[in-house]
């Protein structure tokens, strides 16, 4: 039969290990931030994420716009007609431009890390 102090023992290397785990994954695997397109701009226009987290785009206007990025670093180009939503996961710290490609005046940036 197992002792109290063996299974105390193994109950903290678990959460030794489940504790590393979250550290690895810098605590925002699942953290999301949330950009929406209306009245032809961006909003918020400027985010700050951490690596790994995820971006989504919601189209919450009337007009159809576009998730297209510029200036290197990544690949996005996605079509949003109203209501549709598209999202990106960073795996790399830097900065993320983008734009939509029918209004020449909307823009945003993504800062990773």
């Amino acid at each position: 039969m197992m002792s109290i102090r063996i299974l105390r023992h193994r109950i903290f290397v678990l959460l030794v290990l489940a504790a590393v785990l979250v550290a690895m994954l810098g605590g925002t695997a699942l953290a999301r931030q949330t950009i929406r397109a209306r009245d032809n701009r961006f909003a918020p226009k400027r985010v700050s994420v951490s690596r790994n987290e995820r971006v989504i785009w919601r189209n919450a206007g009337n007009n159809d716009h576009t998730v297209t990025a510029f200036g290197g670093g990544w690949s996005k180009d996605v079509r949003l007609d109203p209501g549709e939503t598209t999202r990106f996961r960073f795996d790399q710290n830097g900065i993320y431009r983008y734009r939509c490609k029918i209004h020449a005046n909307m823009d945003g940036r993504i800062r990773v890390g």
